[in-house]
C-alpha cells in the first residue's frame, strides 16, 4: 500500500453529486418478502413502460377433434418492478402499508383443469378482479396490454404467498464461516441450484413468521478431484406470489 501524496493521481475535473443521504441502495439490498396473507394492492397509475415480451413460449392445446398440442408463440408480461410497482394498500395488522411491491405477471394460457379442458392465463384472473368482462384473446398480445392498461390506478385484493426456490438456472450465493467467528454469505462462481422448491407450508416459521431464507444443500463434484464431493450450504430467499385475486 502506499500514501495518498504516493499516488500520482492526475488532476480531473469534478463533478457535482447528491448528498449522502441521498445515495440510492447498495447493490444487493432488497425489501424483506411479504409474510403470506391477504393484501390489498394498487396498480401504477402509469403503466405505459411496464411490458415485456416473451419470446417463443411454449403454448398447449387442443384441436376440433380434442387431441392435444404444443406450439411457440409470442407472449408478454407485465413487470412491476422498482420504477413501476404495486403499492400495498392494507397488509395483515397494517405492517406493510404503503410499501411498494415489485411483482410480475403474463399471459400465457395454460390448462388448468386434469383433463386439460379449461385453459386460463395468471392475467385473466387479474383482469377478472379488476372488474373486467371480456376476454382479450388468448394470443392477443396487444389487447391484453391495452385492456389491463385501462386499469392503472386501480385497485385489487390478492393472497400473498411464499415459497423457496433453488433456480437450477442461476449460480447459488453460499454461506461460508469466517475467520474469527460468524458467517459470510459469497457467490458461489459455476455452482448452481439443485431445483429444490419448497412452499409455506413444508417451511417451519420462526416466532410465528416464515423466515426471510433458508438453507439448501448444494453437491458438486469437486473440479480438481473428480472422485471428490463439495457441499455447499445455498442461502435461498423466500419469493412471493399473488393468487386469490379478487376485487
Amino acid at each position: 500500500m502506499a500514501r495518498l501524496q504516493d499516488l500520482q493521481l492526475a488532476p480531473e475535473q469534478v463533478e457535482a453529486a447528491p448528498a449522502l443521504e441521498e445515495l440510492p441502495e447498495q447493490f444487493g439490498t432488497r425489501t424483506e418478502p411479504l409474510q403470506p396473507g391477504i393484501y390489498r394492492f394498487e396498480l401504477p397509475k402509469d403503466m405505459a413502460d411496464v411490458w415485456q415480451k416473451m419470446e417463443q413460449v411454449d403454448i398447449k392445446f387442443k384441436d376440433a377433434q380434442g387431441v392435444e398440442h404444443t406450439k411457440k408463440a409470442d407472449r408478454v408480461s407485465a413487470v412491476f418492478d422498482n420504477e413501476h410497482p404495486l403499492q400495498i394498500v392494507q397488509s395483515p395488522q397494517d405492517e406493510r402499508n404503503g410499501e411498494a411491491f415489485s411483482w410480475r405477471i403474463n399471459n400465457v394460457e395454460r390448462f388448468r383443469d386434469k383433463a386439460h379442458t379449461q385453459r386460463a392465463a395468471e392475467m385473466d384472473y387479474l383482469l377478472r378482479a379488476l372488474g373486467e368482462v371480456a376476454h382479450p384473446g388468448w394470443g392477443n398480445n396487444q389487447g391484453y396490454g391495452l385492456t389491463l392498461s385501462k386499469y392503472a390506478g386501480k385497485q385489487f385484493t390478492a393472497e400473498v404467498q411464499i415459497s423457496y426456490y433453488s433456480n437450477p438456472k442461476r449460480e447459488i450465493y453460499g454461506e461460508f464461516d469466517v475467520e474469527g467467528g460468524g458467517k459470510s454469505v459469497q457467490e458461489v462462481p459455476g455452482v448452481y441450484g439443485n431445483g429444490t422448491r419448497l412452499y409455506q407450508g413444508q417451511v417451519t416459521r420462526i416466532d410465528g413468521k416464515y423466515p426471510t431464507t433458508i438453507p439448501v444443500q448444494i453437491t458438486v463434484t469437486d473440479p480438481a478431484n473428480p472422485e471428490q464431493q463439495l457441499t455447499y450450504t445455498q442461502i435461498v430467499r423466500g419469493f412471493n406470489d399473488l393468487t386469490g385475486m379478487r376485487a
